[in-house]
């Protein structure tokens, strides 16, 4: 009987241990402010007004503006979530700096190297809720070099800036900017 009870306290425990679906807890904090997260909602409170949103290109001096009343919110905040930088893989190559004025706080997160696409990210926050977000991201490779800089006010607002550098032509530099209001 002692042999079936060891027998069965093995198996019970290689179950409990089996089951664990994080061994290292990698998952369970993240170390960053979640981009992902934050626009998910935004997408969510975003969708249940009624807005519109005014969008504006320049470029050389020139602008194109539309206006669009059915908005998927999804595709226009696109950009915000995929600078998200929880990902395990990104943990250690950023490093965080933040800093605290009564209900006004700032959290930066720059990368340490030049590897991670995504460089800067400054988020400021009154009352512990983001009012601006800021986000640089650079990509290279052997025909073109771009900085993209995007920018989000809150409530559908947004404004992104791009540098294009390609290797053999002209530089392209433009900004888009968004800008939600209620539906007339």
């Amino acid at each position: 009987m002692t042999k079936s009870l060891l027998y069965l306290t093995v198996i019970i425990a290689i179950l409990f241990v089996s089951c664990n679906s994080d061994p290292a807890g990698t998952y369970s904090l993240k170390p960053f402010f979640s981009l992902k997260n934050y626009f998910e909602s935004e997408v969510k409170k975003l969708e249940k007004e009624r807005l519109e949103l005014t969008k504006t290109v320049t470029n050389e001096q020139l602008s194109e503006t539309v206006t669009i009343d059915k908005i998927n919110w999804h595709d226009e905040l696109h950009s915000f979530m995929e600078a998200d930088i929880n990902k395990p893989a990104l943990y250690s190559s950023y490093v965080t700096d933040s800093m605290v004025n009564g209900n006004k706080s700032v959290i930066h997160y720059s990368a340490k190297d030049a590897s991670p696409a995504i460089k800067d990210i400054i988020i400021k926050l009154q009352n512990s809720v983001p009012d601006t977000i800021i986000i640089t991201r650079v990509m290279s490779n052997s025909y073109v070099e771009s900085i993209e800089t995007i920018h989000y006010f809150g409530n559908g607002c947004f404004e992104i800036n791009v540098d294009n550098k390609p290797v053999i032509g002209k530089q392209i530099l433009f900004t888009l900017k968004g800008e939600a209001h209620p539906a007339k």
